[in-house]
């Protein structure tokens, strides 16, 4: 975070430094927000000192907004820069973007008063987008050239950039943070135009246009220069397909976060001699701290961990917490001292549809950081875990997924992890075109719990076990000191009988309750009821219809804390 919390703050001090203000001092020396319009914006600087003053003026404000938000962009592409906890993964840049306009406006040298903000602002659309700046210049330079009245063209300009923003994609779609920031951007530019307008609609503003127009096109076409060539010499993805461009970001951006997970467990064999038994799977770590995300099935009964880095280093890992029920775990290494490691930035599976493009990176087979591709091909599918728990809204993928790429992650094609691959539907055991992954969502929600708690507290109705029928849930087993034996919910009961000369002991669970709703629910399954209760606190308490010998009665059921996660 440290070096995010830098790149705000150095951001707003760029954005501050009032070259308007200092402009006219040392060439005129005037108070600049004394004059004019009182802006210390280039279109007052040239009014009021002169037209060579404020073209420097002008390409000063586009650089205040373009050096920081390049520089954060380029840290962030390279991992080089901290992520915000479950955050965007481009919403450094969009917030050192947004710091620059209010250091424009208001000032920290300036006691907070400053300019418009338009040049400072365009600098940040060069920075994030430089399709989407060249579209919003053409237009800009046009509205100015026919109407010769800046503070038109800058607001006209505004509003295309958010346009520009949403639709162009280059070299791929821009993060949604950047179109938030630039409508944010666009409202705050023309809302400090409003004495501009006011003027406007009195046909008193001052035209003055043409002169500047030059060189205001060679300052855009100079930074959007650099930006253009930066993908060609950062990726080396000149003359490759855009679809090819992508996979390479993504794949050069995530891969060293991909893990291998190899375990080793103790089982007996027919002569109860002790066989060790080794596993691998995949995982994706995502704290700097060394916490990886991966499935339970991965590591379940393992009684030593090794997980082998990006770069071949081999370090124990210890079990932090598990989740059976949605099939994930928390596994933790300790950094290797000189090794930086690679955070992947969690996503929203929410919004993934069915055709978007997505990227898997495993360990088929022990084969490391392999990207496989394909799309979304379905989502909200339900599926078993070994608990006996159904997981929904499983995402559907025809990504080759194959045994060892459990627990390895998903991504999206901006670079953001949308699941974690955890199954596959084969005849055969390998890919057949039908894998399946766990929402991201899921995850995200249930990763801080598994750090501190080292499970996920749920609560309890003490009912251990039950049979489906027709009508509901026979109980088949209840915890004695549960709260729903103590409320009195009854299960099997032991009948005795006499048979001749013979004593007979046998239980009987036609005697037992069976369920028929949950708080006026119905529940036809068990995970009816789990996931109902699953969605309640401990201390609250449920009413259970059941059917006892053919009458229906009212359970009140108070939850305690389940004794499992």
């Amino acid at each position: 975070m440290l070096t995010a919390l830098g790149l705000i703050a150095l951001g707003y001090l760029l954005g501050s430094i009032p070259t308007g203000y200092w402009v006219g001092k040392v060439l005129k020396g005037i108070d600049i927000r004394e004059v004019g319009s009182g802006s210390t914006g280039a279109t007052n600087v040239a009014r009021t000192v002169g037209k060579g003053a404020g073209v420097f003026v002008l390409i000063a404000d586009v650089f205040k907004g373009y050096f920081p938000v390049w520089l954060a962009i380029y840290l962030q592409k390279a991992r080089m820069l901290d992520e915000i906890p479950y955050g965007e993964w481009m919403i450094v840049p969009s917030i050192v973007a947004a710091m620059t306009l209010i250091g424009h406006s208001k000032s920290i040298f300036l006691n907070f008063k400053g300019g418009k903000s338009a040049a400072t602002a365009l600098g940040n659309v060069i920075a994030m987008q430089p399709v989407a700046a060249a579209i919003t210049f053409a237009i800009f330079a046009f509205i100015g050239l026919t109407t010769r009245i800046i503070s038109i063209a800058s607001m006209t300009a505004a509003v295309v950039a958010v346009i520009s923003v949403a639709t162009v994609t280059y070299p791929y779609k821009a993060p949604i943070s950047f179109i938030i920031y630039i409508a944010m951007g666009a409202s705050y530019v023309i809302f400090r135009h409003k004495d501009n307008i006011g003027r406007i609609m009195r046909g008193e503003e001052k035209r003055l246009f043409s002169s500047l127009i030059l060189f205001f096109l060679t300052t855009l076409l100079v930074c959007q220069s650099a930006v253009w060539a930066k993908p060609a010499a950062t990726n080396g993805t000149t003359g490759l397909l855009p679809d090819e461009a992508v996979n390479i970001r993504v794949y050069k951006a995530t891969n060293q976060a991909v893990v291998n997970i190899s375990t080793q467990s103790i089982q007996s064999d027919f002569f109860l001699n002790a066989i060790p038994r080794e596993g691998f799977g995949s995982g994706v770590i995502i704290s700097p701290e060394g916490y990886i995300l991966t499935n339970n099935h991965v590591i379940e009964g393992a009684q030593r961990l090794r997980v082998t880095l990006f770069n071949g280093t081999n370090v124990p890992a210890e079990i932090v917490g598990t989740d059976p029920a949605n099939d994930l775990a928390i596994v933790k290494i300790v950094p290797p001292a000189n090794t930086k490691l690679t955070v992947v930035p969690f996503g929203d599976s929410s919004k993934m549809e069915v055709g978007r493009k997505v990227l898997a990176i495993g360990n088929p087979f022990g084969l490391e950081r392999t990207l496989t591709v394909g799309i979304i091909s379905s989502t909200g599918r339900t599926m078993q875990t070994g608990s006996g728990r159904l997981i929904k809204g499983i995402i559907q993928t025809d990504a080759a997924i194959n045994p060892g790429n459990s627990g390895g992650p998903l991504f999206d094609s901006s670079g953001q992890m949308v699941g974690i691959t955890t199954a596959i539907f084969s005849r055969s055991g390998q890919s057949a075109g039908l894998g399946f992954a766990i929402p991201i969502n899921i995850a995200k929600n249930l990763v801080p719990e598994l750090i501190a708690h080292h499970r996920i507290i749920r609560p309890d109705t003490g009912i251990e076990a039950v049979q489906q029928l027709d009508v509901g849930l026979r109980v088949m087993r209840l915890d004695p000191n549960g709260p729903a034996a103590k409320a009195g919910l009854q299960g099997p009961k032991n009948v005795v009988y006499q048979q001749g000369a013979f004593t007979i002991q046998s239980v009987d669970s036609t005697q037992a309750d069976v369920i028929t709703m949950v708080d006026n629910q119905k529940v036809r399954s068990a995970d009816d009821l789990l996931s109902y209760v699953d969605k309640l606190k401990a201390g609250q308490i449920v009413t259970l219809t059941v059917l006892r010998h053919g009458i229906l009665i009212k359970v009140p059921v108070k939850l305690t804390v389940g004794n499992a996660g």
